[in-house]
């Protein structure tokens, strides 16, 4: 197994990742704040670098880039930090294991 590869459930103790339906939409909204965090330094840093003078397209061009860069190399560490912090509020009852989980007629888990 690689380091890039999503599981479903963790190898060791077999909890299940995805909780609910739509669980991920928290980690979309980590990743969504990273995003807006780094563009915000980027065009800060950039802005004063350039002041009084900025190049506009080249300071536009540089944050998207930045954005993308951080979506690629982010999305594994907003599901990380969306998980961790759902179990941090919401402790995983029995029936959250893959062992102790019954089958369902759709995707098993």
């Amino acid at each position: 197994m690689s380091m890039d590869e999503v599981v479903d459930a963790c190898p060791v103790c077999e909890y299940v990742f995805v909780r609910e339906s739509g669980y991920w939409l928290g980690a979309m909204i980590f990743l969504m704040a990273f995003v807006i965090i780094g563009f915000a330094v980027v065009f800060a840093i950039g802005l004063a670098l350039t002041w009084p003078d900025p190049p506009w397209l080249t300071l536009m061009i540089t944050g998207a880039v930045v954005n993308l860069g951080i979506v690629f190399f982010g999305y594994g560490r907003a599901k990380t930090a969306w998980a961790g912090l759902d179990l941090a509020f919401n402790p995983p009852s029995e029936d959250e294991f893959k062992s102790t989980r019954r089958p369902t007629a759709g995707r098993d888990f």
